[in-house]
């Protein structure tokens, strides 16, 4: 209610906020989307990743990784599985094979700003994901880095999430809990870094008691469903051979 009254008595200040995320969402897109197709993938990550989605498609196989048509269980599959559903929309190209991570890119220039918007009002969130789309390595690894670009993205929805949380909207948890899954569906263990990170955040904003709420069960829940179908699977496919590459 007090929302909803706040946002009556300040039509301009809603407005000013709906102009700055479209002013950050068209230039996100236009410097991160710039001629995106027009060198070669690398060598390593991005062209591995991209065989990897560009064979799921050709072999109908989405479910077991392989490269060069051998398993490959070094990563888990959730980016390529993003790519390959690219692959099937627009063709198999550099711009769609990196298209994920610039997706994901102004997706975090967005949820900067919503952030920053809660902690020091719109222009101090406008502020901080200006300064962000101006940072020569995040443009970089959001256009080449492959997986670093989904990462960054789940580290800033699960950061926004918790902020919500600690202004008492406990629905939040369920945003935690699907960017601690898909964190590990990207980078396996590296991903563990998202959960980790809000454990302790709990920890020192002395908010250990929130364990014990539903909501956040529940989103524990919805973590380990995302996780675990595929890895419990992989593991009694490949045994060994997954758990120790």
């Amino acid at each position: 209610i007090k929302t909803a009254i706040s946002s009556a008595a300040n039509p301009a200040q809603d407005h000013t906020a709906v102009l700055m995320r479209v002013v950050l969402i068209c230039s996100s897109s236009i410097v991160l989307f710039y001629s995106l197709g027009h060198q070669l993938l690398r060598t390593w990550d991005e062209s591995i990743y991209a065989e990897i989605a560009k064979e799921m498609v050709t072999r109908h196989s989405w479910w077991t990784l392989s490269w060069n048509f051998e398993p490959w269980v070094d990563k888990p599959p959730l980016f390529m599985w993003l790519t390959a559903l690219l692959y099937r929309c627009f063709g198999v190209s550099e711009t769609t094979s990196r298209a994920v991570g610039v997706l994901c890119g102004v997706a975090t220039i967005c949820l900067t700003f919503e952030i920053g918007r809660r902690l020091m009002g719109d222009w101090g969130g406008f502020a901080a994901a200006a300064i962000l789309l101006t940072n020569g390595y995040f443009i970089y690894a959001s256009r080449f880095e492959a997986i670093n670009g989904p990462l960054t993205f789940c580290y800033a929805l699960a950061a926004y999430g918790y902020l919500r949380t600690r202004q008492g909207e406990s629905r939040w948890w369920y945003a935690v809990g699907a960017a601690a899954g898909m964190a590990v569906m990207l980078k396996s263990a590296a991903g563990l870094a998202v959960p980790m990170s809000v454990g302790l955040a709990l920890l020192l904003d002395r908010r250990l008691k929130e364990i014990k709420t539903l909501e956040f069960r529940n989103s524990v829940f919805l973590a380990c469903a995302i996780v675990l179908p595929w890895h419990v699977s992989m593991v009694v496919s490949h045994g060994r051979d997954f758990v120790v590459p």
